[in-house]
């Protein structure tokens, strides 16, 4: 019997950029709090994604974007350090950076008043919470895109409060040659890196009344709703993915987005074709296209289009390699789902050099304690039962659902998926009992997600 997979896909739910150094320094990026009236929560995404997208594309970083920050909370501790007393979100973002062995957070707040956006940028040490730089701006509100772009350029300029981590802070390159676009003595991404792409905002129309509302913030927030709810609610979040592209139609990463969800959450793979049918025509290049093609790839394989998949999760696999991006987790995802498609082609062997590959990549990168770590053992544990390994097939697969369990996801739809899995090994093994539990907990999980 063949055991359930899972496909991986990182959009801007994972990313990790970053030229070629060997030991590069790892940011997660937590995001921005707003706590005005106005009716601009939205703004956070565009912030977070803009800073996410700059930072991935400077040598010597990588970024963990925040997966599932809600969920991962739930089972971080609340131990009182101190650090940040009068600002329990912070705390809570140095505990979640401390999860993910992130050596830097980089979080905000804003505010807008009166049109007036002000913005506080800090990026602080996960060893001892000390804010290593923070960066402040602000203008109208129509200025967001080119405040949002200032923020990582700023930081990286800004005077050291606290003594400097060398090997975070030792940046080459010629000096900004435009003062208006960097900060003066920030260094420009090196030759042949390009740089990530982000999703593109309407500009805000010079004629629009003042208090008119900007034709990219309902997209966006649209946007921002289906991200945090792609693996706890994904009827939800395929809704929110597609208001977003009624409000812009070209909004690629939405369309992708959507498509994942159809596809490896919801199983419906025709309307994934054609939501990757939108999104093609408007792909930035860069990770992007990247992304495209290994989404293509999951839904071929979905479908049992082998060989198609494989042109595209591979052909994924060498846009990552020109990018410079082989020791990245978008190259880790690739690997594994390459694995997949070999496993249910029974190429076990051939599956298990890629999903082993795949593995040691994140454990490389310190991502061994991550959601998609999660998945790649839960994806070798099936692949070693196929091969005969019973033993070693129950501890990845118990290693994957412990893990689900210390990042409160145990509930996710890849949770239901890791419980039939030990459903089946209990049941070869004549465990029975413990095989019906198992499966009552598939039931519990999908009946509460309402998937088929």
């Amino acid at each position: 019997m063949l055991m359930l997979v899972r496909s991986l896909f990182c959009l801007f739910l994972v990313s990790g950029l970053f030229a070629k150094a060997p030991e590069p320094v790892f940011v997660l990026v937590y995001g921005f709090s707003y706590a005005g009236q106005e009716n601009a929560g939205w703004m956070a995404t565009v912030l977070s994604e803009n800073a996410t997208a700059d930072l991935s594309s400077r040598p010597g970083f990588a970024v963990v974007a925040n997966v599932d920050r809600k969920r991962a909370l739930a089972e971080l501790s609340r131990q009182e350090s101190g650090l940040y007393a009068q600002d329990p979100a912070a705390e809570q973002a140095l505990e979640l950076g401390r999860l993910v062995r992130a050596r830097y957070i980089l979080l905000g707040s804003y505010s807008l008043v009166a049109g007036r956006l002000q913005i506080l940028a800090r990026l602080v040490r996960t060893t001892d919470g000390l804010t290593e730089r923070s960066y402040k701006t602000e203008g109208r509100d129509t200025d967001l895109y080119r405040l949002a772009e200032s923020i990582v350029p700023g930081l990286l300029a800004a005077r050291p409060e606290q003594k400097p981590d060398a090997a975070a802070l030792a940046l080459s390159g010629p000096p900004a040659r435009d003062p208006q676009i960097q900060p003066p003595g920030v260094p420009n991404a090196s030759p042949g890196i390009e740089v990530a792409p982000r999703p593109s905002a309407p500009a805000r129309d010079p004629a629009q009344a003042p208090n008119a509302p900007d034709p990219g913030a309902a997209a966006y927030d649209h946007y921002a709703c289906g991200t945090a709810s792609m693996y706890s609610d994904p009827h939800a979040a395929l809704a929110c993915f597609e208001r977003a592209l009624e409000v812009k139609s070209d909004f690629a990463d939405a369309a992708i987005n959507a498509a994942f969800v159809a596809s490896n959450e919801l199983n419906d793979h025709t309307r994934a074709r054609e939501l990757l049918g939108r999104a093609r025509a408007h792909l930035s290049g860069g990770s992007q296209e990247a992304t495209f093609y290994r989404v293509s790839g999951l839904v071929k394989g979905h479908e049992g289009r082998a060989g198609a998949a494989l042109v595209d999760l591979k052909r994924s696999l060498t846009l990552l390699r020109d990018l410079g991006l082989t020791k990245s987790p978008d190259y880790a995802y690739s690997l594994n789902n390459i694995g997949n498609v070999y496993y249910k082609e029974k190429r076990y062997a051939l599956a298990m050099d890629f999903m082993n590959e795949a593995i040691a990549l994140l454990e490389t990168l310190g991502l061994d304690q991550s959601y998609k770590y999660a998945i790649f053992l839960n994806n070798r544990g099936a692949l070693r039962n196929a091969m005969g390994q019973k033993v070693r097939a129950r501890e990845d697969v118990e290693g994957a659902r412990l893990l689900l369990i210390r990042l409160n996801l145990e509930s996710s739809s890849f949770g239901s998926l890791v419980h039939a899995n030990l459903a089946d090994l209990y049941a070869d093994s004549g465990h029975f009992q413990r095989s019906i539990l198992h499966k009552e907990k598939v039931r519990e999980i999908r009946s509460a997600l309402r998937l088929r």
